[in-house]
């Protein structure tokens, strides 16, 4: 089962505008990922197949948090990890973005410290507020 689908599919009503398009390029990122799998398999380039299993396994860490804890992150969580982790890795080495622009690194950096200092308060925000987490302020 992809990640996700626990969440809502792309036509469920009860999504807004601005989720459908959020889901429908999450899809397209994975759907790459899987294409560019399915290539170095057949190829027999087995690093490039294993970085782009890990890279699978990667975009779909916020649901396997979410079903470990049994918690649900926004949707808008899943879509800006997986698009950190599509640009960084799958553009930036695979596709060499890293050496093609001087500015891809700092960009990236930036973002992911902010996104993930984030990411982090709001995990254990969560886990404390549904008594998961029991913990002192200090």
């Amino acid at each position: 089962m992809l990640p996700s689908f626990h969440k809502a599919k792309i036509f469920n009503k009860k999504l807004d505008t601005t989720e459908r398009i959020q889901l429908g390029i999450l899809y397209i990122f994975r759907l790459t990922i899987i294409i560019v799998l399915a290539a170095a398999i057949s190829t027999d380039k087995w690093s490039i197949a294993l970085f782009s299993l890990f890279l699978l396994l990667l975009t779909a860490i916020t649901s396997i948090v979410e079903f470990n804890f049994a918690i649900r992150f926004p949707i808008e969580i899943e879509f800006i990890t997986t698009l950190l982790v599509y640009t960084s890795l799958f553009l930036g080495d695979l596709q060499g973005y890293y050496i093609t622009y001087w500015w891809w690194d700092a960009m990236l950096h930036t973002g992911a410290g902010i996104f993930f200092g984030f990411i982090g308060f709001v995990v254990l925000y969560t886990l404390y507020r549904k008594d998961k987490l029991h913990a002192r302020p200090f």
